[in-house]
């Protein structure tokens, strides 16, 4: 009887008490409010960012927007390139005699939505190259000046971003349709 105490009830017992230090909530019960420990709660003010730490976050910030403005020129290429295969293929079908009518909706529609993701595109490489508040070198030389071209031109690229990502997913999507459906 010792030995099954030993090697079952106790491990069984011990791993009981560890699970149930696990779970059990680490707050002590009190009777009555009256008998809590009131917490003291201190709000230490945070001390907004110095003026060199937000130069150097704006200087960086500016020059990744330059970074995104050459990789969306890039997308945007391979938009037209994506609008001419499309075509190609449209024109290859209607060769064989069949409908392509939601396919000529579908490439307008990218065509026109690329239109306006390239006029975004442009406004953003507008406010990036005239690159107001930053100097040559893209370090700050007026803060809030450099604040308002990092904004202008990440909206602006954000916009084009999601029209490019949109339009494609959208041909993608009625390309891919047409082709089950045929």
């Amino acid at each position: 009887m010792k030995r099954i105490t030993t090697h079952v009830f106790l491990p069984v017992l011990v791993t009981v008490f560890a699970l149930g230090i696990l779970f059990l909530p680490a707050q002590s019960a009190y009777a009555g409010e009256a008998d809590a420990p009131q917490l003291i709660v201190t709000r230490t003010p945070i001390a907004p960012l110095a003026k060199d730490a937000a130069e150097a976050a704006l200087s960086n910030l500016f020059k990744r927007e330059q970074n995104w403005v050459n990789q969306q020129t890039t997308h945007l290429q391979k938009s037209a390139q994506i609008a001419a295969t499309t075509q190609q293929l449209i024109d290859a079908a209607r060769a064989e005699g069949q409908d392509v009518s939601v396919l000529e909706a579908a490439l307008v529609q990218f065509n026109a939505t690329i239109a306006g993701a390239q006029a975004d595109h442009d406004q953003a490489a507008g406010i990036i190259a005239s690159a107001n508040g930053f100097d040559g070198s893209g370090n700050v030389t007026d803060l809030n000046s450099a604040r308002q071209t990092v904004e202008g031109a990440r909206l602006a690229l954000r916009s084009a971003h999601i029209a490019i990502a949109q339009a494609t997913n959208d041909l993608v999507k009625v390309l891919n349709e047409w082709k089950n459906s045929h």
